[in-house]
């Protein structure tokens, strides 16, 4: 089959971007490929989102060209989350590739004929690209580096960052394993991630920035850094469920590369998400960590791939912040010292 025989499914979950939903759309209707499925998920949107995807359907309906194989869906439903709203646009996709797309996003004109001709020529099951971060108001800020995405482990490459959307993926890949992103809780493209990049090494990451992540202070990451994560919404279930799913696709396989993400996230959330948490969610977290490192990981003070001295492609205080876990972890301060570094 050809490139332009190859369909992609673009899913949007949709709630409070009524400001930047249109460029978003816009950004999909100037792709140079056209052979794709928008699928746009209205997660209950209490503003004119869900109108302003309707005017876009219709719009395309009555106006497509017959020389193009593109269509729009609009789902309406009631407000359950971004999860629940990507999981309902993954049940929706029919294309043989799909990829997320946030509402405060969009993309290069040339974002699928770059992804999808890769996945094509290589038959690949994900197709991953550098982010291109843009400010509130969609102007270029800044390409984040390739070296950044992937370390070595033993001769072997690895993503090591854990973005769901500047991405492709095959669609029968995600559901042959069983990937959805876990509902109720947050930082769910982290958990859902780690598992696609633990699943195959049919991937190939992208010397091109196609994907401009708008820099929006309002956005979940900025919440989360003015206002730490609360209890409820801790990713406890999707972590461990994507470890045991990875776990028991792979067996011993790659075990030690798991461990390692694995403790990367559990560092992330303590040392930045927390930050701002109140006082029983930190201990909740730090109880929560003991137990699946515990479970999982049992020995992973010891695993070779972490180096105070630096890792390749990692920055050296996120090496550190893993040292410092290791040996508050071992001495079981980890409780005391998290604490008092929240509340700083």
């Amino acid at each position: 089959m050809l490139v332009e025989d190859r369909s992609v499914s673009i899913v949007v979950p949709i709630y409070k971007t009524p400001q930047y939903l249109p460029q978003c759309i816009e950004s999909v209707l100037a792709q140079t490929y056209t052979h794709w499925q928008l699928i746009l998920v209205d997660d209950g949107s209490p503003d004119e989102c869900g109108e302003i995807a309707d005017r876009y359907a219709q719009h395309n309906s009555v106006n497509s060209d017959s020389s193009q194989n593109n269509s729009i869906r609009v789902i309406h439903k009631p407000n359950g989350g971004q999860s629940s709203a990507r999981n309902m646009g993954l049940d929706a996709a029919d294309g043989e590739y799909v990829m997320f797309l946030d509402s405060d996003d969009f993309l290069e004109r040339d974002f699928l004929e770059k992804t999808i001709g890769a996945a094509v020529k290589d038959n690949l099951d994900m197709v991953v690209t550098p982010t291109r971060n843009v400010s509130a108001c969609g102007e270029f800020v800044e390409d984040l580096k390739r070296d950044e995405y992937w370390r070595t482990f033993d001769g072997k490459e690895h993503l090591i960052r854990y973005n769901v959307t500047p991405r492709i993926y095959r669609t029968e890949f995600l559901r042959e394993n069983g990937l959805r992103f876990s509902e109720g809780e947050l930082m769910e493209d982290v958990v859902f991630c780690l598992a696609a990049n633990m699943l195959t090494d049919r991937w190939k990451l992208l010397d091109y920035s196609g994907y401009c992540y708008r820099l929006n202070p309002e956005g979940t990451v900025g919440n989360f850094k003015n206002n730490g994560i609360a209890d409820n919404r801790v990713p406890y279930r999707g972590l461990r469920e994507a470890v045991r799913l990875v776990k028991s696709k792979n067996g011993r396989r790659d075990d030690r590369i798991l461990e390692y993400c694995t403790v990367r996230i559990l560092v992330t959330i303590l040392f930045v998400f927390c930050k701002k948490s109140d006082i029983k969610t930190v201990r909740h977290m730090c109880s929560y960590t003991r137990k699946l490192l515990e479970e999982y990981f049992p020995d992973f003070v010891h695993n070779p791939y972490f180096d105070v001295r630096g890792e390749e492609n990692v920055p050296r205080f996120q090496s550190l912040a893993v040292w410092l876990f290791k040996i508050l972890y071992r001495t079981r301060l980890l409780v005391p010292f998290v604490i008092v570094y929240t509340r700083l």
